[in-house]
């Protein structure tokens, strides 16, 4: 009977951790891209701030952007720039007082052969 017993607590405890080291490494489907390394990395804008473009989601109705793990709408501030305009591969930003705009895009110029 003791033999039982332990047989069962060894196997319980077995199967907990495995379920436990199984769960590090699920991810949820649901969830944002982000640091993910998908995006084009800009570089940096205003006070060296990096900037990546991971996604752009649309409706009919309805246009978002998803910059460095945030989602952001048109007039919303990021990174200290506003959302001026969300296109199919690309956003523009502006700055605060509008004399600046930098566009990140989704995908880099640059082809590697």
């Amino acid at each position: 009977m003791v033999k039982k017993i332990i047989f069962i607590i060894i196997a319980n405890a077995i199967l907990i951790s495995n379920a436990v080291a199984q769960e590090q490494f699920l991810r949820d489907p649901t969830a944002p891209i982000a640091k993910s390394g998908v995006g084009h990395n800009l570089g940096t804008i205003g006070d060296n701030v990096k900037i990546q473009l991971q996604a752009i989601l649309t409706t009919n109705s309805i246009k978002k952007a998803i910059i460095n793990g945030n989602t952001y709408r048109v007039g919303d501030d990021c990174e200290g720039m506003i959302v001026l305009q969300i296109n199919k591969t690309n956003v523009v930003l502006t700055s605060l007082d509008g004399k600046e705009k930098t566009t990140i895009g989704l995908f880099s110029n640059k082809v590697n052969n």
